[in-house]
């Protein structure tokens, strides 16, 4: 019952195992941070509900975009 995303041709999350990834295509980079941000707090508050505990050292992002130095602004 973890929090899973999946809005059609936008984002989806995929689980296997004790791991979770979150895809997500974005136009905006602010809407990105935005969605993503709000999606980390949902599986905060899941983590909190049956005391686990993320291990922010084996978490990490990857961006694709076609602007040089452009980065997101993420919450872990």
């Amino acid at each position: 019952d973890i929090p899973c995303r999946i809005i059609k041709n936008i984002s989806q999350t995929l689980l296997f195992a004790d791991d979770m990834s979150q895809l997500e295509l974005f136009h905006h980079k602010k809407a990105a941070e935005r969605r993503i941000n709000e999606h980390l707090k949902h599986i905060e508050k899941w983590l909190s509900l049956w005391r686990l505990e993320m291990a922010p050292h084996k978490c990490n992002y990857l961006l694709f975009n076609s602007k040089p130095g452009d980065s997101l602004n993420l919450n872990f």
